[in-house]
């Protein structure tokens, strides 16, 4: 990729990792919640916005589209253009969302418990400084890794599969192409949030005791013996309509946002 395509790209995402996270947020919150058994405050539904979008939220958003764009562009020169097959998109995806990964997961340890209320950032690193904040927001990472192999992996990879089915359908040839990359999208992030649902429960249950200190569960066994304890096999879908939404508005708000983008850059370059 050309350095120009490289700066092209870069500030798309950048644009997109913004402006999709206010899609994103008020989902969030109230998947956040509702895991943990509290009710979503819909009067203010944006409050804790910016310490969401900048704590980790955002250069997840970025890292991860970014480096899915610089790997499926190289797989692309080295197969003269033609397109990219299921395994090579599935590599594009596992590299993104494991990069994502890394710089979502503190983030979201720190902003699980000012959701909830059990705690706030200010308050956990003047309790356990640096290090010992550190060592304790690194905790249960490897949810954190699985949980996005399914729901960008699962996004990256399915955006592509559902428009194909969706255009072969007919669909393409009725509502237009661009009502169809949205709706395959949103479809996309929907189904990819759904299945990732278990898991983000376990892992909001686990974040959450981390802020407030009250340490209920050792392990993601703990939790899930818990869980299935309550509520049975339903208890792991805690969330999932919040994570259908979630999934659902970042598909649509990345794909409004790249298109526009796009369009007004054009328009620009036209202009001059």
């Amino acid at each position: 990729m050309e350095q120009s395509s490289i700066a092209y790209e870069g500030a798309k995402t950048t644009v997109a990792a913004f402006t999709s996270l206010g899609f994103v947020f008020p989902a969030f919150k109230w998947k956040t919640l509702r895991q943990v058994g509290m009710p979503m405050d819909w009067r203010n539904p944006y409050k804790g916005f910016a310490p969401f979008a900048f704590g980790g939220v955002a250069p997840y958003v970025w890292s991860s589209l970014f480096v899915n764009t610089l790997l499926e562009h190289r797989y692309r020169l080295e197969n003269q253009d033609l397109p990219l097959s299921r395994f090579q998109r599935a590599k594009c995806a596992f590299a993104a969302s494991l990069t994502g990964a890394f710089f979502l997961h503190g983030g979201e340890a720190l902003m699980i418990p000012l959701q909830t209320g059990s705690g706030s950032p200010r308050a956990f690193f003047a309790k356990h400084g640096v290090s010992g904040s550190v060592m304790r927001l690194a905790k249960y990472i490897e949810l954190t890794i699985f949980r996005e192999s399914i729901f960008l992996g699962g996004y990256l990879m399915g955006r592509g599969e559902i428009n194909e089915w969706l255009t072969q359908a007919g669909l393409q040839g009725r509502v237009g192409e661009l009502s169809t990359s949205l709706i395959s999208d949103s479809i996309a992030g929907g189904l990819s949030g759904a299945a990732s649902t278990p898991v983000d429960v376990i892992k909001t249950m686990l974040q959450d005791q981390i802020g407030s200190g009250n340490i209920k569960f050792k392990s993601s066994m703990d939790v899930a013996r818990y869980i299935w304890s309550q509520n049975g096999l339903r208890g792991f879908g805690r969330g999932v309509g919040a994570r259908i939404a979630i999934g659902g508005s970042f598909g649509l708000g990345i794909r409004v946002t790249s298109i526009g983008f796009d369009r007004f850059v054009a328009k620009m370059n036209k202009d001059k």
